[in-house]
């Protein structure tokens, strides 16, 4: 009777032991169910076992601290980033759990992973990552693309006539209108501010052509901010002049006034000056005698023709704008009268 209870009581424990053994025995990688008899660990006796992906959860890139930007092209699917965002791997493993990660940045070496990636350089990059169990399972390689991105935009605001730069100082005429064009190397433009001769910006509308009227000194101020939040500000300063110049015509030597003409004798010259405020002279014109084309000035004038003669003139400034013209009249008379002398008897 014993003897019975003793073989009942041996089946129950065995009963029991066998499913932990089967337990145990699954867990096992292939070719480790020997136990003791497991060959050593190395790339040559396991070479399949060394591409094999361990049970991991992915790694992915991930920004660790608040201010520092990412951004995906929602229509590409490009990510961009500032350099300021720091990439963190993470990995687990759910048997023999994780030896080390690995990552390389573009095509540098593999090193081991022990603080968050930070990429100073500019432009695109690529880190590629990976980990490996205590097994020895290595994970295939992952790649993250990104293009780190810390410049504002490039802002240029464009006039319609180019600017006249005098003394230091933008000179435009109030005719003349200007465009805003931004560009960014890499994550792109969001969006372009401006004001004139305001703090309070509003949206530049690309392409829209915008005019300033009102005559003396204008400020154009320009924000642009692109997609990964990098600002670009500025402001440019223009002379808005809308004065015209002034001519004169000017004889070296005085004309004579009798009635209402004027006399010039042929050793008299013509002189002709113009002044401007703004931008500057840029040209004077004369037309001689009712000419059909007007001439460029360069020199005094001289008439030989005992006859009258009419000089006009006008100047323009650097930006255009023209003077009144300016008309003189005179008879050139270089002739001294003739007296003969006759005799009368009474």
């Amino acid at each position: 009777m014993n003897r019975i209870w003793m073989l009942a009581s041996l089946a129950a424990l065995l009963t029991l032991i066998t499913p932990a053994y089967s337990q145990r025995t699954n867990t096992l990688s292939p070719g480790e169910e020997g136990g003791a008899q497991k060959p050593p660990a190395t790339t040559q006796q396991k070479p399949a076992a060394a591409n094999t992906p361990a049970a991991t959860t992915p790694a992915q890139p991930a920004v660790s601290s608040a201010p520092a930007v990412l951004w995906k092209n929602p229509q590409s699917g490009d990510q961009y980033a500032t350099s300021s965002v720091k990439f963190v791997l993470e990995s687990r493993d759910n048997i023999s759990e994780v030896d080390y990660i690995e990552y390389k940045i573009d095509n540098s070496e593999f090193r081991r992973y022990a603080a968050p990636i930070t990429i100073p350089e500019q432009g695109p990059h690529t880190i590629t990552y990976r980990s490996v169990d205590k097994a020895g399972n290595r994970e295939v390689d992952r790649i993250y693309s990104v293009t780190i991105d810390d410049n504002g935009p490039l802002v240029r605001v464009l006039p319609a006539a180019a600017f006249v730069t005098r003394d230091g100082k933008n000179y435009t005429p109030p005719s003349n209108t200007f465009t805003i064009r931004a560009s960014d190397e890499f994550s792109g433009v969001k969006e372009v501010l401006y004001g004139v001769n305001s703090s309070e910006l509003k949206a530049y509308r690309e392409g829209e052509a915008v005019q300033i009227t009102a005559s003396g000194t204008q400020l154009i101020n320009f924000q642009s901010t692109d997609n990964l939040g990098n600002k670009t500000a500025g402001s440019v300063l223009v002379e808005v002049d809308a004065d015209k110049p002034v001519v004169e015509i000017k004889p070296t030597q005085p004309l004579t006034k009798v009635d209402q003409r004027q006399y010039a004798r042929r050793n008299t010259g013509f002189r002709v000056d113009a002044s401007d405020l703004g931008s500057g002279i840029q040209s004077i014109m004369v037309r001689i005698d009712g000419a059909q084309e007007w001439q460029a000035y360069s020199d005094v004038i001289y008439f030989d023709a005992e006859k009258e003669h009419v000089i006009e003139a006008r100047a323009i400034d650097a930006v255009g704008n023209e003077s009144e013209v300016k008309t003189l009249r005179f008879v050139v008379d270089d002739n001294p009268p003739t007296t003969e002398l006759r005799t009368s008897v009474e």
